[in-house]
């Protein structure tokens, strides 16, 4: 008989990752993959073909069910994809697509709030019944667990702390907006804060958090204090979210998360100060699902919609 599974797509903002998994969390056959394009129809394909090559590779399994977290809006009701940056995408049909596609039921859900489920089924947050996710990559998002549900507000934009003001006394963003945490905690905001305290790579184009945390494990100042900064900036924005919300913990993931050694002082130091008072049990945590979390969460998604786990 063959072993039950759920297909996981990951489509990030700079990589694509597709696996299986089954019930208990385990990734199979997982892969990442560079978009070869920003088009929204090579998009879709590239995503398709990566999808077949998993299913073709991994015939012992039966899927019974495809998941796919959304960077950006999501209506899962509908089963529709309402806005990206990647691809400019806007209402596009994605279950739809998939089933046509691939011959799967299929489910959806934002990124943050579906690395925040992958978190209370399989990761850090199965201890506790309130806590926030947050993630950290080419862009800053979240998900909020309150009373062991995913809480996702009228306008499911909740835990969207990417969007909280963390510093008013600066030039605007390239959007307007004042000081934003994503214009700190974010690859781009990371890498710029690195070149404005004169890092060495200053004519690396390539520049990233993997790039900036190996130069900050050679002990560069400039790439310390780019990470510090940002967990500054992650530290007033917890801060206030762990006031307002009373939660138990805030878990960190996404690729930047990975240099969570790095940010740990700062951010602590800036709690302290910041949070009127700092609960002794309250933590703040990188995530325990490592790089492949949000396939993980995919696959979450899917064995929510499947009725594999409730």
């Amino acid at each position: 008989m063959k072993q039950k599974a759920v297909l996981a797509i990951d489509p990030g903002g700079s990589k694509l990752a597709v696996g299986l998994m089954d019930k208990d969390g385990n990734l199979i056959g997982q892969t990442r993959h560079k978009w070869s394009s920003n088009n929204q129809k090579e998009i879709l394909a590239q995503m398709f073909a990566c999808a077949r090559q998993t299913l073709k590779g991994h015939p012992a399994y039966k899927i019974i069910a495809a998941g796919v977290t959304v960077p950006g809006l999501a209506d899962p009701k509908n089963g529709i994809w309402l806005t990206s940056a990647l691809g400019e995408i806007r209402n596009l049909p994605i279950v739809k697509l998939i089933k046509e596609n691939l011959g799967l039921p299929a489910y959806i859900e934002n990124d943050g709030n579906a690395c925040a489920l992958a978190e209370k089924y399989f990761g850090g947050g199965r201890d506790c019944q309130n806590f926030l996710y947050i993630t950290l990559s080419t862009g800053v998002g979240g998900g909020l667990i309150l009373n062991d549900k995913l809480y996702t507000g009228h306008r499911r934009l909740a835990g969207e702390i990417g969007a909280m003001v963390v510093e008013r006394n600066i030039n605007s963003d390239k959007n307007g907006k004042p000081g934003v945490l994503q214009s700190y905690a974010c690859t781009s905001g990371l890498v710029r804060a690195y070149l404005e305290h004169d890092g060495h790579l200053l004519n690396d184009r390539s520049l990233n958090g993997e790039i900036l945390a190996t130069q900050a494990d050679r002990g560069e100042k400039a790439a310390l204090a780019a990470f510090a900064l940002q967990g500054k900036s992650l530290g007033y924005a917890i801060a206030a979210a762990a006031t307002l919300l009373d939660i138990e913990k805030v878990i960190l993931g996404g690729g930047l998360s990975l240099a969570f050694q790095y940010i740990r002082d700062a951010l602590w130091d800036t709690l302290a100060k910041e949070m009127y008072k700092l609960p002794q049990d309250f933590s703040v945590e990188p995530t325990i699902l490592g790089y492949y979390g949000g396939l993980v969460a995919a696959g979450t998604i899917a064995l929510l919609g499947a009725e594999i786990i409730c």
